[in-house]
């Protein structure tokens, strides 16, 4: 039922119109969870087929539940190597939490900010498709936040 709602609305929306609606289903469902602290990781995608599997394995094997806490929005920014397959293969592994549009190549800023357009959970990270993240990295953060309500913007030394 869930790829035939896609594929209705990409018929009708387009891509954009798919990672938007795959969003705030991620939104609604941490609502419904009561979930306040989740988050987004934005990441622009160019040429990174050697190494996609490192980065994903690093952030949907978290300490903090993936599943229940993380989405990922990718943006592939004109890639000609197989990016676009790897991603659509942890997108059917993960499907509630990874999301991808493709677009002509306009550099890392511009991809950033397209997905920056529709991310709308409460915290935003951005780690790059050749960078991996410790197994703790979240959960740290998690831990830091629900202690420090008050923040609005955090940073560390190393992911």
């Amino acid at each position: 039922m869930q790829n035939i709602k896609q594929s209705i609305i990409k018929t009708f929306y387009g891509e954009e119109g798919v990672l938007k609606h795959e969003i705030n289903s991620f939104v609604k469902r941490k609502s419904q969870q009561n979930i306040k602290n989740y988050y987004c990781i934005i990441t622009a995608v160019y040429n990174a087929q050697k190494y996609l599997d490192n980065y994903f394995k690093s952030i949907t094997n978290q300490s903090l539940d993936f599943e229940k806490y993380i989405h990922i929005i990718l943006i592939d920014d004109g890639s000609s190597d197989n990016s676009v397959e790897i991603i659509k293969e942890w997108k059917k592994k993960c499907n509630n939490n990874i999301s991808y549009i493709s677009c002509e190549n306009g550099g890392q800023a511009k991809a950033r900010n397209l997905a920056l357009k529709y991310a709308k959970a409460p915290w935003i990270t951005f780690i790059d498709a050749d960078d991996t993240i410790n197994n703790i990295y979240f959960e740290e953060t998690n831990d830091f936040l629900n202690k420090n309500s008050e923040i609005d913007m955090i940073s560390c030394n190393q992911v």
